[in-house]
């Protein structure tokens, strides 16, 4: 007598799948721990609510990987910030970024020129707006 084959049980796992949605993790943003990057959001109006106004560290990005910065800046209003982007990047015939990421800190400036070097030792370059040509 031959038995039927098993049926395939699905897997415990779900499946992972690409995070494609309105907002995606945190990049992994190497500070050496002295930040806490926020989620990587879509530069939308829809999001600004989501951006703290408060001093802090922010990438403009094309894509949702670190490799992927354009830019790296500090603000005193990282909300503020984010709306200007957003204008900004609407103005060009080809945007240079479609995301932003934050993190806050009392000193925006001097840490952004930090987080530009950082970046420099990884990629062996400055984020393409951050070149100064």
């Amino acid at each position: 007598m031959t038995q039927a084959p098993k049926a395939s049980t699905p897997s415990a796992a779900p499946s992972r799948k690409p995070v494609d949605g309105p907002a995606a993790p945190a990049p992994r943003i190497q500070t050496g721990n002295s930040l806490h990057w926020g989620r990587v959001l879509p530069l939308s109006e829809g999001f600004g609510m989501d951006v703290p106004e408060t001093p802090g560290v922010y990438a403009l990005m094309s894509g949702k990987r670190e490799s992927d910065m354009v830019f790296l800046g500090g603000a005193k209003n990282l909300r503020e910030e984010f709306l200007k982007e957003i204008s900004t990047q609407m103005s060009l015939e080809n945007p240079h970024a479609r995301f932003f990421c934050c993190a806050e800190t009392p000193t925006p400036y001097e840490q952004a020129e930090k987080e530009i070097q950082i970046f420099r030792r990884r990629f062996g370059r400055k984020p393409l707006l951050n070149s100064g040509f």
